[in-house]
């Protein structure tokens, strides 16, 4: 009896405790790509490509053409997958790593600012996790755990607000992630992306606790009257 009921005390806990969820990607055939820009000149331009013989599989190469202080950023978004809080659990944090190789540049700073993406209800959100510098080899780049209001609103022509955030509570609508490469000083920079990896932080969904506490409970009520 000592050992079922510690048995209990462990799935209990873990239960209780939430999971992590790793989403990986290093051929980007279900992604698809974008551009979103806001600053004062019209002239600008940025194009996401899949093509072969990446680091890890295909990879991705994305080209920023910024003119006059303009923000550009190409956006790719992994359609395959998607997180419904309320079947999955809310999301306590996510975070994302990926690799990049530098490819060419028309002078001056070489780097594109790598961005994890949140799509929910139509609209994009966004928060840098590292800068792609110039390198000759694949490069990993790593952000740090992100919450909800770490995510600012992208809008279109306008800028970002970080004063709008996405839900990440349960009670909040399926959500699709992605990354990004921008940026913002006025020149022509190329570089390839691989091994795409997202991290996925849940707490329990209340009802999973519930039913295995009510199931948990029902066996030791049946040992109770088998043993009297």
């Amino acid at each position: 009896m000592r050992q079922i009921a510690a048995f209990v005390l462990v799935l209990l806990l873990l239960s209780a405790t939430g999971h992590a969820y790793t989403e990986t990607d290093g051929n980007f055939a279900s992604w698809t790509f974008s551009e979103m820009s806001w600053g004062p000149a019209s002239s600008d331009e940025g194009e996401g490509s899949v093509i072969p013989n990446g680091s890890g599989g295909s990879m991705v190469t994305i080209l920023t053409s910024t003119y006059h202080g303009t923000s550009i950023h190409v956006i790719g978004l992994k359609n395959d997958f998607e997180w419904n809080p309320a079947d999955m659990g809310a999301i306590e944090s996510v975070n994302m790593s990926i690799e990049n190789l530098f490819v060419s540049s028309s002078g001056g700073a070489r780097n594109q600012s790598v961005e994890l993406i949140v799509f929910q209800d139509g609209n994009y959100y966004y928060r840098k996790i590292a800068d792609a510098e110039y390198n000759t080899d694949w490069t990993l780049n790593e952000g740090l755990p992100l919450e909800n209001d770490d995510f600012y609103l992208m809008r279109p022509g306008v800028g970002d607000d970080p004063t709008v955030n996405p839900d990440f509570s349960a009670t909040g609508a399926p959500i699709k992630f992605g990354f990004s490469a921008a940026a913002r000083i006025s020149q022509v920079n190329v570089h390839n992306y691989d091994n795409y990896t997202l991290t996925i932080n849940a707490v329990p969904v209340p009802g999973s606790f519930f039913l295995l506490s009510s199931g948990l409970a029902g066996v030791f009520g049946i040992r109770r009257r088998q043993s009297s």
